[in-house]
């Protein structure tokens, strides 16, 4: 019995909180002076980080993907003195993602997409980008069987291993990513 949406439905979740702060350490020169660096938090890792997808399979050979990330506030310095945002700073964000992989046979598959589609505006050091059309042909090197291959050298008195594969190149791999 075939299962219309649960069965081509994935979903996968993560979420940590880390508290990481500095508990001992010798006064660093930060902008021409001294700073204790005792109970600052340390630099970049937010204390809160979620991430999260949601991927169905529509049919064999289309998928569409919904994902979103979320990172609390995070310092860039040991002594904590960056500014909030804007150049050098780092924002708290969420952000979401779309993305339609379509497989064409099995060593060719394309995918459209939009990064940040929420248009969220934030800053980790530099202005992270706005919304970004994602663009991705790929094919895949085929594989074959051992047994197949005809640049396969055997030693006449060993077994044969089902499980070996041999990968041998026709062409170069078409991968790329445009961001624009």
């Amino acid at each position: 019995q075939k299962q219309f949406l649960l069965g081509s439905l994935d979903l996968d979740f993560n979420a940590s909180y880390t508290n990481a702060v500095i508990k001992e350490n010798a006064p660093i020169l930060e902008n021409g002076v001294f700073v204790n660096t005792v109970g600052k938090q340390f630099p970049r890792i937010p204390h809160w980080q979620v991430k999260g997808i949601v991927s169905w399979r529509a049919t064999t050979a289309l998928s569409l993907s919904a994902g979103a990330r979320y990172s609390s506030y995070q310092y860039n310095t040991l002594g904590n003195s960056d500014p909030f945002g804007g150049y050098g700073g780092t924002d708290a964000f969420f952000v979401a993602h779309l993305k339609a992989p379509y497989r064409f046979r099995e060593a060719l598959t394309a995918s459209l997409g939009v990064a940040n589609v929420n248009d969220d505006r934030y800053h980790v050091f530099h202005p992270m980008p706005r919304p970004q059309s994602i663009r991705s042909p790929k094919r895949r090197q085929p594989t074959l069987r051992a047994d197949s291959c005809p640049r396969q050298h055997k030693h006449p008195t060993a077994a044969p291993n089902e499980n070996a594969r041999h990968s041998i190149p026709r062409s170069q791999p078409l991968a790329f990513s445009s961001w624009g």
